[in-house]
């Protein structure tokens, strides 16, 4: 086999794997947690393993816990305690003790992400992953970082870049997590 062939084999198989890479997000990491439930004495039915885990859908779901955002339909009970009542609160709530799994984003430092350009105003560019309407996260990309790029002067909404991530915040029960990212390339 030629060199050139090899060649084109091999910039085949990396840009197979930057496009993987991209479509693959890399965002979102499977974790377990753990978390109390408080299960209303009216809300007790035969099912309590679906009556919990509407519970915890509604509590965490969409949400940034200490970890980062739990993703929407994400979450599966692992296991659960037997429910224990207190009797010191008059109320009639069983709490129980539950572990779960769910797909956490908490994008890091240096990071590379796909997503597309929202907005671009006079300070900054604004960019969504995934849904422009539930991104999990919300990217900004000030120009002050980028004078002098003229791909990133050049960025029209709806474009498809790639950017590393500098620092990410968020605080509890938040529903997006800001990230400050650097622009890399255009897709």
């Amino acid at each position: 086999m030629s060199s050139d062939k090899k060649t084109n084999q091999v910039e085949q198989k990396n840009n197979d794997q930057e496009e993987e890479s991209l479509s693959n997000n890399n965002i979102y990491f499977p974790q377990f947690l753990n978390i109390i439930l408080h299960v209303k004495s009216n809300e007790l039915n035969r099912d309590i393993n679906s009556t919990l885990h509407k519970i915890l859908k509604n509590k965490v779901e969409g949400m940034c816990v200490k970890e980062g955002m739990i993703i929407r339909d994400s979450t599966k009970i692992i296991s659960k305690s037997a429910g224990k009542m207190n009797i010191t609160t008059f109320n009639g709530n069983i709490t129980y003790n539950v572990q779960y799994k769910a797909n956490v984003c908490n994008p890091k430092r240096g990071q590379m992400l796909p997503c597309f350009v929202k907005e671009n105003n006079r300070s900054a560019v604004i960019c969504y992953m995934d849904d422009r309407e539930k991104s999990p996260v919300n990217i900004y990309l000030h120009k002050e970082h980028h004078i002098g790029n003229v791909n990133f002067v050049n960025l029209m909404p709806e474009d498809k870049i790639m950017v590393e991530v500098v620092d990410s915040a968020f605080e509890y029960l938040d529903t997006q997590i800001l990230v400050l990212s650097k622009f890399i390339k255009k897709i």
